[in-house]
């Protein structure tokens, strides 16, 4: 169970790193605003 966790935490923060890298980098406009998910 821990490990599934772990392995979960891990994705969000790739996730978390993607999403700012492409915030950073500008290519976030070109993405189509319904595919951002809201929290």
């Amino acid at each position: 169970m821990e490990q599934k966790t772990n392995k979960t935490a891990q994705a969000f923060q790739q996730l978390e790193v993607g999403l700012a890298e492409l915030l950073e980098s500008g290519d976030w406009q070109r993405i189509p605003h319904h595919a951002i998910p809201v929290p």
